[in-house]
């Protein structure tokens, strides 16, 4: 128990409050934090993934021209 939840106690006559007392109001909002974290990670990661795989395809793409054209120029 820190100094403000004693002297919060101190003013209301209050026992500290237990947190399972509200666990059945706060599980249903975990469960939807949760469910909003993990969607928006999946979402931006497969959105990142997507990039690098379209740039390694651009990588891939210049590289074959430049070698085409080094063999058009016979080098």
């Amino acid at each position: 128990m820190n100094i403000y939840t004693y002297l919060s106690n101190q003013k209301t006559n209050q026992s500290p409050k237990n947190i399972k007392c509200y666990s059945g109001f706060i599980t249903p909002y975990l469960l939807i934090l949760l469910f909003l974290t993990v969607f928006f990670l999946s979402y931006y990661s497969s959105r990142f993934m997507l990039k690098l795989k379209t740039m390694d395809h651009l990588e891939q793409y210049y590289y074959e021209e430049i070698l085409k054209s080094v063999e058009k120029r016979g080098v």
